[in-house]
């Protein structure tokens, strides 16, 4: 059986404590040497504050000044991210109010309401905010998101087509992202996912954070979005540990409130059991959340599935999979698998081949003469193909010898492989 290497399993211990709202003290006494790998590891992660958090309970530098120097500099970091983070909050419940003034109601999903489950809100950070709004109040919306002063991060962008928009504030830094359905229409996987969210002004609730009033999804919706949302970046090229940690605060904090029935009803339809239940006994083994059975996931034996594929998958990817290149290569096999269900021999071969022959839709954006001439397409195949190589080239280069793509293929096949053993495929 696999190990975790060390640095992982210090991570993890690290990540436990500070997810501890009794404010456990971080025993372990990590050798010099590791701790670039956890800083590191923590950065790529998005939870480096909560692991100086946990770093700052401990005694370990006492005794070693070269060690006690590095964290200084760290705790510094830390403490900047954190500020960052506190203000962008502010910036959003701002925004939010605004919207609110303007008889607009959109819900907040993720984001800073997942930060109110931490016992240090402001420790654990996110790049962006998400609004779900109804299709007909997109226009008052976005209106009223360019009179209160932030711009659209992509002004080419067909956003009355889009099935999410992006907005940024180019002095705050403010980003937020609205979205119109939860995943992606056009996709032949996750559009068929918005069935599962009838949004049904019933099914709204409001939650005070900092004084403020937000609307968000009931429980229920907010947890299953909190799951399908990681299995479809598990889909692509993976997602961090710090997505179970919000899913396992979330049902923690609210188990009694959620329709389980429901949850389990739509996991299965999309083949997400398995996923799921090595998702919550990572939380409960490794984060000790102590979710207990049966009042989370009631008739899950957690105890029967093997989370090891799983936990060694997260720990490689980062937050949402793009942690290295060979990630990135490896996502167009792991999706395409999942599209067509190759659950067979030879499945790898052409999930590799589908890495290179994108369909067109998929590469007008980085070739926009496809939206013209489509025809062009094999001509977006061979230079897509060139760039392939001349980056794989200089990869090799840059990383002493090592052919990233191929690096990439072959954790392509891996993590097919893993799709299967927890009956994705």
């Amino acid at each position: 059986m696999r190990e975790l290497s060390g640095s992982d399993v210090l991570l993890l211990d690290a990540f436990s404590c500070a997810l501890c709202s009794k404010g456990t003290q971080w025993a372990a006494m990590p050798e010099r040497n590791v701790w670039k790998s956890i800083y590191h590891d923590a950065q790529e992660h998005k939870i480096f504050p909560m692991i100086m958090e946990s770093v700052n309970r401990s005694s370990i530098f006492a005794a070693d000044d070269r060690l006690r120097h590095n964290y200084l500099f760290y705790l510094k970091r830390a403490e900047a991210e954190i500020q960052t983070q506190a203000q962008r909050s502010a910036d959003f419940l701002l925004l939010y109010d605004y919207l609110l003034q303007k008889g607009l109601k959109p819900q907040v999903m993720k984001g800073i309401i997942c930060r109110n489950l931490y016992p240090q809100p402001e420790h654990r950070p996110s790049a962006d905010e998400d609004l779900l709004i109804d299709e007909k109040d997109f226009p008052a919306c976005h209106q009223a998101i360019l009179e209160y002063g932030l711009q659209l991060v992509d002004p080419t962008e067909d956003i009355w087509n889009s099935h999410e928009v992006a907005y940024q504030d180019q002095e705050t830094l403010l980003y937020i992202e609205v979205h119109k359905q939860m995943f992606p229409t056009g996709s032949p996987i996750f559009s068929k996912w918005n069935d599962y969210f009838g949004r049904n002004p019933e099914n709204c609730i409001t939650d005070q954070i900092y004084g403020f009033t937000l609307y968000t999804l009931d429980h229920t919706d907010h947890l299953l979005y909190l799951i399908l949302h990681a299995f479809k970046h598990f889909l692509y090229g993976g997602f961090g540990i710090r997505q179970i940690a919000d899913i396992a605060l979330f049902s923690k904090e609210y188990a009694e409130k959620i329709d389980w029935g429901t949850i389990q009803t739509a996991l299965c339809e999309v083949n997400a059991k398995d996923f799921t239940r090595a998702l919550y006994k990572i939380a409960n083994q490794y984060l000790s959340l102590e979710l207990t059975q049966p009042l989370i996931l009631p008739g899950w034996n957690l105890a029967e599935i093997d989370e090891t594929g799983l936990l060694f998958d997260v720990m490689e990817s980062g937050l949402y999979g793009a942690s290295t290149p060979r990630r990135q290569h490896s996502s167009n096999m792991t999706l395409y698998a999942v599209e067509n269900k190759q659950a067979k021999k030879g499945s790898h071969l052409s999930a590799l081949l589908h890495t290179v022959f994108l369909p067109r839709k998929n590469l007008e954006k980085r070739y926009p003469y496809l939206q013209k001439v489509p025809f062009l397409l094999p001509l977006a195949w061979s230079q897509r193909i060139i760039q392939y190589v001349s980056d794989s080239k200089n990869r090799k280069k840059q990383s002493g010898g090592k052919d990233q793509l191929t690096d990439g293929i072959q954790l392509g096949k891996q993590r097919i492989e893993l799709l299967k053993e927890y009956h994705i495929i």
